[in-house]
């Protein structure tokens, strides 16, 4: 399933102060504080915009900050950081158009909002390097699935842990009622949250659109 394109260009990251930050004047630094109010790492977080759910990674590689579109074929989004401190991170990319404003409300975590095109989405990003590595690999090994049976055609998602001959595999059906391959309900796609599980266990799934629904 071809996800729409993303647009982004600014990053407004406002900071809550660290309770542990060494005090005016002192000449003693918290190594461990310090590092905590850095950007560095990866940051990882799924950006709803209502279609479709877009996992994305914050790449921070200190002065070199790119975003990458996991759902579109990791595409990388290089940054340009215009602010940086313990307050405020803002930045652009020059070839696309949106902005994303976040409040530190944990060392490693920041909550925010994408905006596009005049419309916000929420976006909350983690900061976990394990959990944005296996995000990226993955997706990678997600594709488009086509089912035929005479004149039916079932579109689907087949995950695979990775490049090994063989694995087992489990084929995940909907319920009663017309559901895509997600099996999204309220929102959350519970399909998709259980095929990244047992992608993680070496176990390979397809999950298909019922007839009628997304592809």
């Amino acid at each position: 399933m071809r996800l729409p394109a993303l647009f982004l260009s600014v990053f407004a990251l406002s900071l809550a102060a660290c309770s542990d930050a060494p005090t005016a004047g002192s000449d003693v630094v918290d190594t461990e504080t310090e590092a905590e109010l850095t950007y560095e790492g990866d940051w990882s977080g799924v950006l709803d915009v209502g279609s479709a759910q877009l996992h994305l990674v914050l790449e921070v590689r200190g002065e070199n900050v790119v975003l990458i579109s996991v759902d579109q074929s990791g595409a990388r989004l290089p940054v340009d950081v215009s602010q940086r401190d313990e307050a405020r991170f803002a930045g652009s990319i020059a070839t696309v158009g949106a902005s994303m404003e976040f409040e530190r409300t944990h060392p490693d975590t920041l909550s925010g909002t994408f905006s596009q095109g005049g419309a916000n989405f929420p976006l909350t990003l983690d900061r976990d390097s394990l959990r944005a590595e296996t995000m990226l690999n993955e997706e990678a090994m997600a594709d488009d699935f086509i089912v035929l049976s005479g004149d039916v055609r079932l579109a689907g998602t087949l995950s695979i842990p990775g490049d090994d001959d063989s694995y087992p595999a489990l084929l995940l059906l909907n319920g009663s009622g017309a559901q895509d391959r997600n099996s999204t309900v309220a929102g959350q796609p519970v399909f998709e949250v259980l095929a990244d599980a047992l992608t993680t266990r070496g176990i390979a799934t397809l999950r298909l659109d019922d007839r009628g629904v997304g592809g």
